[in-house]
């Protein structure tokens, strides 16, 4: 289960973006009449609660929540392999999920960063399936963004201790599609990217990784040797105990509980895995404005 901030928390994030919860909740209304006006997205499901992370992930400014919300549904068209088949009890989401993936980590920090941590579990190369790997890694953000999380930017640690050479040609087919993906699909804002345990031969992924997102995104990617330091950037009680936090749990039993709640969404991931939008062309124009009360730069974070 994640832990969400509190209302005296999220007043403090909508001060932050120079908003109020009664102003978000009329830009919920008013996103929610444009996607209803574009053509191709006017047979989605509103969903409130994506629509609010939406506007958040984009500082408050509704154009950019528009054009975020149209490639959000575009992507899914352009990249289907990552979006198709979201049964978390069949074979090979169950294999998968085994072997190992991103998990968000239960407690948010003070700031309303919520930490993800990932890390393989298996060396054995032959059940890994990158496809399979970034359709858990999205079904996690469907699920996150739509039903169960509220923060403000993420931090991302995946340790690569249980890491082999073998894993890097099958990565490499689709490292290009995937970060697209990350990049276009959900207007994420990254505070820092932790890797940790980082043997030599992952040099190539890591400089094709940087190569693909913004230079202040890449500036952001944080290289460790191992867990030690991590405690540095992160606070302790957000870390589970065996990465040098004092979170009750060890990772192992957050992966576990977090393969449940997958099982437990198992409709919802269905439904939402065939959403694909019958033509991204021109957005229709609504009354909506332009509003970014903190600042009129389109960058993401």
């Amino acid at each position: 289960m994640l832990l969400l901030p509190t209302q005296s928390d999220l007043t403090r994030f909508y001060e932050d973006l120079g908003t109020s919860e009664k102003q978000i909740s009329e830009d919920i209304k008013s996103i929610a009449g444009w996607i209803k006006m574009q053509p191709h997205l006017s047979s989605e499901e509103i969903n409130q609660r994506k629509i609010q992370l939406f506007i958040m992930f984009c500082k408050n400014d509704l154009e950019r929540t528009k054009e975020s919300l149209n490639q959000y549904y575009s992507v899914k068209t352009n990249v289907p392999k990552f979006f198709t088949n979201w049964d978390p009890t069949s074979p090979e989401q169950i294999q998968s999920a085994d072997y190992g993936f991103l998990v968000p980590l239960p407690k948010l920090t003070k700031e309303g960063y919520r930490v993800s941590l990932g890390y393989n579990t298996s060396e054995d190369y032959k059940k890994f399936s990158f496809i399979n790997f970034g359709k858990i890694f999205f079904m996690n953000l469907e699920l996150r963004v739509s039903k169960l999380d509220l923060y403000t930017k993420d931090i991302m640690i995946w340790d690569m201790k249980i890491y082999s050479l073998a894993f890097l040609s099958e990565t490499l087919r689709h490292i290009k599609d995937y970060m697209y993906c990350i990049n276009k699909a959900y207007p994420l804002r990254f505070h820092q990217i932790h890797m940790v345990n980082v043997p030599i031969y992952a040099a190539p992924i890591l400089n094709l990784t940087r190569r693909l997102v913004k230079k202040k995104i890449a500036d952001r990617i944080i290289i460790h040797k191992g867990i030690e330091d991590l405690t540095k950037f992160i606070d302790p009680s957000v870390l589970p105990i065996n990465y040098g936090g004092t979170f009750e749990k060890n990772s192992d039993d957050v992966m576990d509980d977090w393969k449940k709640i997958l099982i437990k969404h198992r409709e919802f991931l269905i439904d939402h895995s065939s959403t694909e939008v019958k033509d991204n062309g021109p957005m229709k124009k609504s009354t909506i404005k332009k509003k970014n009360l903190k600042s009129d730069k389109l960058e993401i974070d």
